[in-house]
């Protein structure tokens, strides 16, 4: 099972997500049934180099605050025209 290191975030919006992105972190949301949704943010570069694995798309573990959370990926949204990670969406199990 994979691990991911997040922190989460307090800015939302477009311009936090571009600002984000642009100093190699990628936005995400983790969220479920009867959860409050967590905005998180993720190392870029951890993120694609791990998503070439099958792993990637089984249950994954999101360790926040030294506190682990399974969840599995709902939604990966790319940028339209280049193979960029925009946004990622997990869910919790």
């Amino acid at each position: 099972m994979l691990k991911f290191n997040a922190k989460v975030r307090k800015l939302l919006g477009k311009s936090a997500n571009r600002r984000l992105r642009n100093s190699n972190e990628l936005p995400g949301i983790i969220y479920g049934k009867n959860y409050i949704p967590i905005h998180i943010k993720l190392n870029y570069n951890e993120i694609s180099i791990k998503q070439k694995e099958l792993e990637f798309y089984n249950d994954l573990v999101v360790v926040i605050d030294n506190k682990e959370i399974k969840v599995k990926i709902k939604d990966i949204q790319h940028h339209p025209y280049k193979l960029k990670i925009m946004h990622i969406d997990f869910i919790i199990i």
